[in-house]
């Protein structure tokens, strides 16, 4: 297993006078028809009361919570920018990086404002969002938020960032094990990538594309990926060995008491927010993995990418850790409406 290499966070659950808050005055944050533009939101509960509204893979707003009600936001600079040039702009906005004190200083509304409400609707319709982070992988994102069934898993976060980090050293031997495997196979007798070494390099932290939970308490690593005509294919074949890196990871964090407490009360927190969501959902997690590989388009049928992709689950399914139950990388269809149905495997 990985070896913890400092203090580990996934404290991600907001406090009990946020969470009475975004129960209250800030529900409309989470309401299901919130668009930042014309387009959804996918709102994500984040570390120190902060709530991040996504659309696609860009955050279109991050709402921070101080106990007494104050509130601080910010955003991308381009769309601070818009909001700046715009006539209703009223929301003041930090820089990156901004203290929590600067935060504070920078921001009148509170809880209590009588316009909060409508100042913050009034910036989401503004903003004006490129196709760029709306395209490919971002909408796989978009889809797997709405993934909620018995059979496959419930979506619980998006970026899975492992506070505090690992020492990725066994993590990554793992990796290159399973690299030299693939690249082994018949698979890649005739074409190897010319640098498997910058797809397996290890990270100080490992962001994982989305988290689940599934109906046996199970924590579910998802790596998601757009599959379809025009995808990369290297990026594909890639994916069950960043997939392997993360498992690792989540397997050394899970012997943590605080990981694994942190991942309940993010639990309870959604479920107590989105109960018709959760409403089918576990209430415990009880520990162990899933390891899944999402595509938003079934992968394209190029028979060189499928013959690769699937050399690939199978090499790194040989080096996964034993809390991976079962032992597989599952692949799995998402469809516009959250739908997921496992991929047709190859058989032998």
């Amino acid at each position: 297993m990985g070896n913890l290499k400092g203090v580990l966070r996934y404290e991600r659950a907001p406090s009990n006078e946020f969470m009475a808050a975004l129960q209250g005055p800030l529900a409309f944050l989470l309401d299901t028809g919130l668009r930042a533009g014309k387009h959804a939101v996918d709102p994500q509960l984040r570390e120190n009361n902060r709530l991040m509204l996504y659309t696609g893979s860009t955050c279109v707003l991050a709402v921070q919570h101080f106990s007494g009600g104050r509130l601080a936001f910010a955003a991308a600079d381009r769309y601070r920018q818009q909001h700046m040039e715009a006539a209703t702009g009223a929301l003041l906005f930090v820089g990156k990086g901004a203290s929590d004190e600067q935060h504070k200083r920078v921001q009148p509304f509170t809880l209590r404002s009588p316009n909060l409400k409508e100042t913050i609707l009034a910036y989401l319709s503004s903003v004006d969002i490129t196709k760029n982070w709306l395209g490919k992988e971002s909408d796989v994102q978009m889809r797997a938020r709405l993934v909620r069934d018995g059979e496959a898993w419930w979506h619980l976060d998006r970026e899975g960032v492992l506070g505090g980090g690992l020492d990725t050293a066994e993590a990554g031997g793992k990796v290159a094990a399973a690299w030299a495997d693939l690249l082994c196979t018949p698979a890649f007798a005739k074409r190897k990538p010319s640098r498997p070494e910058g797809l397996q390099r290890a990270k100080e932290q490992d962001e994982l594309d989305q988290i689940g939970i599934d109906k046996q308490g199970r924590l579910v690593l998802a790596e998601l990926k757009y599959g379809g005509a025009g995808s990369v294919a290297t990026f594909i074949y890639a994916a069950p060995m960043q997939l392997l890196r993360y498992a690792w990871a989540w397997d050394a964090a899970l012997n943590d008491e605080k990981t694994r407490g942190g991942i309940q009360r993010l639990l309870d927190a959604k479920r107590a927010l989105f109960p018709e969501f959760y409403r089918d959902a576990p209430e415990r997690f009880v520990g162990g993995l899933r390891t899944i590989v999402g595509f938003g388009d079934r992968l394209r049928q190029d028979a060189e990418v499928q013959e690769k992709f699937w050399a690939a689950v199978a090499s790194a399914e040989r080096h996964l850790p034993d809390s991976v139950q079962p032992q597989r990388i599952e692949v799995w269809n998402i469809t516009s409406e959250g739908v997921a149905t496992p991929a047709c495997r190859p058989q032998g």
